[in-house]
């Protein structure tokens, strides 16, 4: 059977990881600044729809563009992973900070695609502030599996997995 290298994956979804960080912590910036925008100059306003939709746009356009792309090729790289490598604790964290970003994403989400007033709207791009930059932690956390777990991909092809590790 023909295995590929687990290092040339690795070396395209560490760069890759770190452009979706990039365009989260862009992302993050953009809801925050549409949080204090609902904080300063538009408290009062009595239609808010719409204002802070710009930002976000531009924001989640970036995202869009560089997260298909890092989970297709996370995936190939993870399912390229030998069975008999252990993760350790770097993987049981970043396994569960990935499902917490999703959650707060999911709940931004909803909160800001509802909002109708002005409190709803920075509740609403305060979660959307909090899901981008556990995103961007999480997209960090995954370089951070991904050196620790490829070198172990070489090394358990021979059955001898450091005890250490």
């Amino acid at each position: 059977m023909h295995r590929t290298n687990p290092h040339g994956r690795s070396y395209a979804v560490a760069p890759l990881l770190l452009a979706a960080a990039a365009a989260d912590v862009l992302a993050a910036w953009a809801a925050f600044d549409v949080r204090a925008l609902f904080l300063g100059p538009l408290a009062d306003h009595s239609d808010p729809a719409g204002f802070g939709d710009l930002d976000l746009a531009m924001a989640g356009t970036a995202q869009c563009v560089v997260l298909p792309a890092t989970a297709v090729l996370f995936v190939l790289w993870f399912r390229g992973r030998d069975r008999n490598v252990r993760a350790g604790r770097t993987g049981l964290v970043w396994w569960a900070a990935l499902a917490l970003a999703a959650l707060a994403l999911a709940v931004g989400t909803w909160r800001y695609a509802s909002a109708t007033t002005v409190p709803a709207f920075v509740t609403g791009s305060t979660w959307l502030g909090v899901a981008d930059a556990l995103n961007a932690a999480v997209a960090l956390l995954g370089i951070l599996y991904v050196r620790r777990l490829t070198p172990m991909q070489g090394r358990s092809g021979t059955g001898m997995i450091p005890a250490a590790q």
